[in-house]
């Protein structure tokens, strides 16, 4: 579904992927995983369109896409849920998730989507008229996936979706995201939460100081001596 090859994408003079490439299969649930700083935000931003690579080749469903605006790359289905939420957080939850049905290809179907969301999520029927800045952390959570699904996404895509949120809320948000798997959806996830990433994933690579180091299946790199050290503490 998804390939990029030998990536190289720079801030200024500072490289931040070297020679990246990567596959993301038709219903995978691929998982990135490395330390902060190792690059895995930025390889998502770089898919989404909001940074270009000075090197390389980022091809979905056989067609490059490296030049093409972040509005294309939204319609061709390629939908990110990114670190932090970014929740419109002065504006409701109905109107947080009809941002999200923005693309005209989305719009016609309205109604239906919100019942999706809903079937997943049915929290947030309940908090239609609520404020998204005075949800719970993981509500806000549940919102901003919510709102990428509204775009019918082909291959979603979540940086850190668990990032500051309890233990209990977390496992939450992953059994969501296999779930979603489950039912056919292509996700991207990248996460410092190895352990639990990688129980869901069904595969899966490492990336460290801007290059993939290890590839293999989620259970396979959980068994892994050198995954267990550096991201386990076993």
């Amino acid at each position: 579904m998804l390939r990029t090859e030998g990536l190289n994408v720079f801030y200024d003079e500072l490289q931040a992927l070297i020679e990246v490439s990567i596959e993301v299969h038709a219903e995978d649930l691929l998982v990135i995983i490395g330390s902060n700083g190792a690059g895995k935000t930025t390889l998502l931003r770089t898919i989404s369109g909001l940074l270009r690579p000075r090197e390389g080749k980022i091809f979905f469903q056989g067609e490059a896409i490296e030049e093409e605006p972040t509005d294309r790359i939204c319609m061709r289905g390629i939908v990110q849920v990114p670190e932090g939420r970014k929740l419109f957080p002065q504006m409701t939850v109905r109107e947080n998730l009809e941002m999200g049905a923005y693309l005209s290809t989305a719009r016609g179907t309205l109604a239906d989507r919100f019942q999706g969301v809903f079937q997943i999520f049915s929290v947030l029927e309940e908090r239609l008229k609520q404020f998204a800045g005075t949800l719970s952390g993981g509500e806000q959570q549940m919102l901003a996936i919510g709102r990428a699904l509204m775009a019918g996404p082909r291959l979603l895509m979540l940086d850190e979706p668990t990032l500051g949120l309890s233990p209990k809320v977390a496992s939450e948000i992953y059994a969501i995201l296999a779930k979603l798997h489950q039912g056919g959806m292509s996700l991207l996830l990248v996460s410092q939460d190895v352990l639990q990433a990688l129980r869901i994933a069904s595969r899966a690579y490492v990336i460290e100081n801007g290059r993939v180091i290890m590839e293999n299946s989620g259970q396979e790199l959980l068994r892994n001596p050198k995954v267990k050290e550096a991201y386990l503490g076993i």
